[in-house]
């Protein structure tokens, strides 16, 4: 599951403006790449051996 956790930031062109809120995702952990070609492949007509090439 992915997490959004706001940040605060200054625009740093112009340093006068108000400071204004982002969405940062936070995935937790790094996945593997059989765990991702596997997912990519998931709704497609690709095949998964074909992913990971």
């Amino acid at each position: 599951m992915i997490k959004i956790n706001l940040i605060k930031r200054v625009n740093h062109l112009k340093k006068d403006a108000p400071t204004k809120w982002y969405g940062v995702s936070n995935t937790g952990k790094a996945e593997n790449t059989y765990v991702v070609t596997r997912n990519a492949a998931e709704n497609t007509s690709t095949a998964p051996t074909e992913m990971d090439s």
